[in-house]
């Protein structure tokens, strides 16, 4: 048995000011925002590039029933459309029926029954929908032959199917009858398989030991197999009753594998193919991994694993995950193949299988249960645009808490904003808007963090197209205390009204922390070493705690460590002083220094100043003078800056157009496929360009060029300006190009067009264009 979004794009594609670097090394962290975001990237990659019915043909066998198990449980909790209508269309394409026949004996054929027996009911399908995976199920149950159930993977693929077939009984002796056949089942594969003293499953018979052991000598024990064993007895006692025959004995086997994985966990928080010996393959392997951390998700929140002894191990299993398996595209990759021991179908990073991909989307909707927020917007004060029903439907309606009946917020005109104050700084993860009648409604999602700064949309949704309430992340590092959804259009309802059941922000409270906190600093002058310019950024405002520089203009500049969205300032005087100053932000070391806040008599008692979102990583403060004239010295005593990281959002092309086309297998659609694979690209004889039109205007701010063999073209990147010319926005000579880095622009470009030329190709290539992949940000 057995094509590019950046990696840190969250909701790429549902935030504006989007996703960060290329390589995504430390990128996401252990939070309810980045299970959500990992998760649609996952998700949307899988079924939006086709994979998910070209590598495999669709069926309802292991593979296919694996990946679905984790769908549906991504959908459950998220709402999500499209991974409920995949899931939906699955299941009835199949008939509810289990593979090969209603007869079926084999646990493979098996699986795609713990989603049929939740699935049927939830979307009321008629009496019998059930009756050919019943009737499976009952050959295993009336049998008496013990053997069904005679490899690992199937430890995965039957047991938690069993209890939902008890559940849809009314007789407690027909339940006690598939009880007791699963405890059958499942000691006839114990007693095969398991091994007492290491606490950990063979494969199969060829694996018991001393049979065909590892290449040191050690009992074989396969990483996959062993996550197929233990993400199964998990999902076993999440559905089985406490009270229910031998659960003791699932419960106690799940434990001991708990504690043996735990001890062979690697250093890089991956688990290696091989078990006991995974020095000898030199790759991470994500499919066990993901197997392993769902498993444990699933008994910390049951309460059979201890939450401080296992959190930490579950932390560091899905940073692995995210940050090694997870790549540019969205693919989940380092997955080793269909196989039945570690030493064959080596996981490779671009490696990615449909049962992983399933594996990993039940593992991050367990762990977001684990780390969830709370609704923070519930009952808190709300306005609103309009409220032209004040007694039907007023704006407070729409953060109540109910969304039964015609309970509504509704305006009559559209565009439409209801803003909520949270009544305190909050740290934000996630937001769902419930629509009257899943209306497709376009909106934004826009935070600040007082009342007088400027709101900063955080999620875009001004393209949806499908109105069913769905749990969206928020950008990491989200803070504020006002949100606005502001209703702009809808796709396909085409009357007048913007009508919000509820909305629901989820978060919990944080303080405002400054990201220029203990970072590297310079300053162009600190004539007393104990005033020195480090006490401007280590968050003590006392007065010996100050930088200090006789005469104007003196100057500061911080360097943020990475990429971040800059929202917000504060600047504290020494005796509160109204000094005149500018503060100059940049991207990268080499840009220029851009102007972004100019100020006579600036305030410097430390309050909080609102700044335009605006993407840098250096920023510099110059003190030019004081508004009375009093003094002659510069003394600060803190300089905060505010933002989050920036995570930028890939810009979908709506159309493009390449210069030559000479094979169709090449064609200009491979440049914009998500697939950097050598196969996966654009050929052209020549030099060669590409015009990209995003449909309407956006700010650019970075793009990334894969070209085939990491070949060094010489190239220019151009914008269309308001004129309608184009403009050189960054060029490249074949000395200075850099294959598949992401390139920050120095300031962000307002365009609805780019044009990427080919100017000049080294001499000892092919005089051909080969691109396999370019990615545009905002």
């Amino acid at each position: 048995m057995e094509r590019s979004l950046m990696a840190r794009s969250v909701i790429c594609g549902l935030m504006m000011l989007g996703c960060t670097t290329v390589t995504p090394v430390d990128a996401y962290e252990f939070t309810p925002n980045d299970m959500l975001a990992t998760s649609q990237l996952a998700h949307d990659y899988w079924v939006d590039n086709g994979f998910y019915n070209s590598q495999y043909t669709p069926n309802t066998n292991w593979i296919y029933g694996a990946y679905h198990i984790g769908e549906f449980e991504y959908a459950k909790l998220t709402g999500n459309g499209k991974a409920w209508d995949n899931t939906l269309n699955w299941a009835r394409t199949f008939s509810y029926e289990p593979h090969g026949s209603c007869a079926t004996t084999n646990a493979d054929h098996q699986a795609a029954g713990q989603v049929f027996f939740e699935l049927a009911p939830m979307v009321n399908e008629p009496a019998g929908t059930l009756d050919c995976l019943k009737q499976s199920i009952s050959t295993v149950v009336d049998s008496t032959y013990t053997r069904y159930w005679s490899w690992a993977d199937t430890l995965y693929m039957a047991p938690a199917v069993w209890p939902l077939m008890a559940d849809t009984l009314s007789s407690q002796t027909d339940k006690n009858a598939v009880y007791e056949s699963l405890y059958t089942q499942f000691s006839s594969a114990y007693n095969s398989l398991w091994n007492e003293e290491y606490d950990l499953w063979a494969r199969d018979s060829r694996y018991v030991y001393p049979n065909n052991p590892s290449p040191d000598g050690s009992p074989m024990f396969w990483s996959r197999g062993n996550g197929w064993v233990f993400g199964g007895i998990a999902r076993l006692l999440d559905r089985l009753p406490e009270n229910a025959p031998h659960y003791d004995v699932y419960r106690t086997n799940f434990v001991k594998m708990a504690t043996a994985l735990k001890n062979s966990q690697q250093a890089d928080g991956f688990w290696g193919a091989d078990l006991l010996e995974p020095h000898h393959i030199d790759a991470p392997e994500s499919s066990g991994t993901t197997f392993f951390v769902y498993g444990m998700a699933i008994g910390v929140r049951l309460g059979i694993l201890d939450r401080d002894t296992f959190m930490p191990v579950i932390k560091k299993g899905w940073l692995a995950l995210a940050n090694t398996a997870f790549q540019d595209s969205g693919r989940l990759g380092w997955a080793q193949g269909v196989a039945h021991e570690p030493y064959m179908s080596y996981a490779r990073a671009s490696s990615s299988q449909p049962y992983t991909v399933g594996s990993y989307l039940a593992a991050a909707s367990e762990i977001y249960h684990l780390l969830a927020d709370s609704n923070v917007a519930l009952n808190k004060p709300v306005t609103c645009s309009k409220e032209p029903q004040p007694t039907q439907a007023p704006c407070e309606n729409a953060v109540d808490g109910s969304v039964s009946g015609y309970n509504r917020w509704a305006s009559d005109e559209m565009p439409a904003w209801i803003e909520i104050d949270l009544g305190e700084l909050t740290r934000l993860s996630a937001f769902r808007g419930t629509f009257f009648f899943d209306r497709d409604y376009q909106y934004t999602v826009d935070v600040k963090v007082d009342a007088g700064s400027q709101y900063e949309t955080v999620i875009d949704k001004r393209d949806n197209t499908d109105g069913r309430p769905s749990l969206l992340a928020f950008p990491n590092n989200t803070v504020g205390r006002y949100v606005r959804i502001n209703i702009q259009d809808a796709t396909s309802y085409h009357g007048r009204w913007a009508t919000v059941r509820e909305v629901e922000v989820f978060g919990k409270p944080a303080n405002l922390e400054s990201i220029a906190l203990n970072q590297a600093v310079n300053c162009s002058d600190e004539p007393q070493p104990q005033y020195h310019c480090g006490k401007a950024v280590d968050g003590r405002t006392g007065s010996q705690d100050r930088w200090s520089a006789m005469t104007f203009p003196q100057s500061i500049e911080v360097d943020l460590g990475n990429l971040h969205t800059l929202n917000g300032y504060a600047l504290s005087a020494l005796h509160d002083r109204q000094y005149n100053y500018r503060i100059e932000t940049k991207p990268t070391q080499s840009s220029p220094y851009q102007t972004v806040v100019e100020k006579t008599a600036g305030d410097g008692t430390g309050r909080h100043q609102s700044l335009p979102p605006i993407v840098a990583q250096y920023a510099r403060l110059t003190v030019t003078g004081i508004a009375d004239n009093s003094t002659n010295w510069v003394s600060l005593r803190e300089w905060d800056l505010y933002g989050r990281d920036y995570t930028p959002a890939l810009i979908q092309p709506a159309s493009f157009q390449c210069s030559a086309e000479p094979q169709p297998q090449y064609g200009c659609e491979n440049l914009f496929d998500g697939s950097t694979a050598s196969g996966d690209r654009w050929s052209a004889e020549g030099l060669a360009s590409v015009v990209v039109d995003f449909g309407s205007t956006r700010a650019l701010r970075s793009y990334t060029l894969h070209t085939y063999q990491n070949r060094n073209y010489a190239y220019k990147l151009e914008a269309l300006n308001a004129s309608g010319q184009y403009e050189r926005v960054d060029e490249r000579s074949i000395t200075t190009t850099e294959p598949g880095t992401n390139q920050i622009l120095p300031s962000a470009i307002s365009t609805s067009k780019i044009r990427l030329s080919v100017t000049d190709i080294p001499d000892h290539l092919f005089q051909w264009t080969g691109l396999t992949e370019l990615s545009l940000y905002e």
